[in-house]
């Protein structure tokens, strides 16, 4: 199947989306899987308010929600479906010719977040290799500095003038995992790794381009180290003020770094579950983790 073509389909047959990403095995090839593995599609829908999208959507795609959802997406209020990580999904199993769940985030809290990782849930996901669907200027601006911000991290957590290239890559892609509490039983333990593996030309077009990098030769860089010490102010504002303050009790950059991530994954990946389980209710998202349960024992 294409599933390039088929998450096409969706955003066109869904209105009033400002902008589209898939991300996933779907869209970047993750090393470790077989042809056999089975895949469900992952996007990202931004919106402008999602109580009011979901009430639009009702009408015109009404095989997309369970009872159960459509009850839940009425009856919570906004401040509910957006809190701790800016993003809900819905979570469609059984109801087309391919399983699919879309997150959906308002435009201005996605920018927000990008920005500032106020909440890193997302900013995470745009690390990574996604497909573009249906773009936004603004949209794209803010995740071209999210992984600037990302490929800066990581530079000062190695903080060596010579890396390898999939040292770096690993490092970038991993920071969303550090401290997810879901990798002690519902992922795959080489899930960063296989990313790399079978990623690894996009990501290289997506950050060895940077002015941080002044040579490259064979699979090593070359890092202009004081740039990046320099450029650690244009951090993200959130992490900045929080680096700012372990400061003061003398801790190094890589530890502030590592904690600061760390605090925000173990935080958010604990949230975001129980938001999503009074949303998608206990048969959905029973099917949903047995499928990420199984890829923790695939290498």
């Amino acid at each position: 199947m294409d599933y390039k073509e088929y998450a096409k389909g969706l955003v066109n047959d869904r209105d009033n989306i400002i902008a589209a990403y898939g991300y996933g095995s779907c869209f970047s090839h993750q090393s470790g899987y077989s042809e056999d593995t089975k895949k469900s599609i992952d996007l990202i829908f931004v919106v402008d308010d999602i109580k009011k999208w979901n009430k639009n959507n009702f009408k015109l795609q009404e095989n997309d929600y369970s009872r159960y959802t459509k009850a839940m997406f009425n009856v919570l209020p906004k401040r509910v479906l957006t809190s701790g990580t800016s993003v809900i999904y819905n979570v469609v199993t059984g109801r087309y010719d391919v399983d699919f769940k879309y997150g959906l985030i308002e435009k201005e809290r996605l920018i927000h977040d990008l920005y500032s990782w106020d909440h890193f849930y997302i900013c995470g996901r745009m690390q990574k290799p996604t497909y573009v669907i249906k773009g936004n200027s603004e949209i794209d601006g803010a995740i071209e500095y999210n992984r600037k911000s990302a490929l800066l991290v990581s530079l000062l957590m190695i903080d060596q003038d010579i890396v390898r290239i999939d040292d770096l890559l690993e490092m970038i892609c991993r920071l969303s995992y550090m401290g997810d509490v879901r990798t002690l039983f519902a992922e795959n333990p080489n899930k960063v790794r296989n990313i790399v593996n079978g990623s690894k030309e996009l990501l290289m077009d997506m950050y060895l381009n940077s002015e941080y990098i002044y040579d490259i030769k064979g699979q090593h860089l070359f890092i202009n180290m004081d740039k990046v010490y320099s450029d650690k102010k244009y951090l993200p504002r959130h992490l900045v003020e929080y680096c700012e303050k372990i400061y003061k009790k003398k801790s190094n950059i890589t530890y502030c770094l590592e904690k600061y991530i760390k605090s925000k994954n173990i935080k958010e990946s604990m949230i975001h579950p129980i938001k999503q389980f009074s949303v998608s209710g206990f048969s959905t998202c029973k099917k949903y983790m047995s499928e990420k349960m199984k890829k923790k024992s695939l290498k």
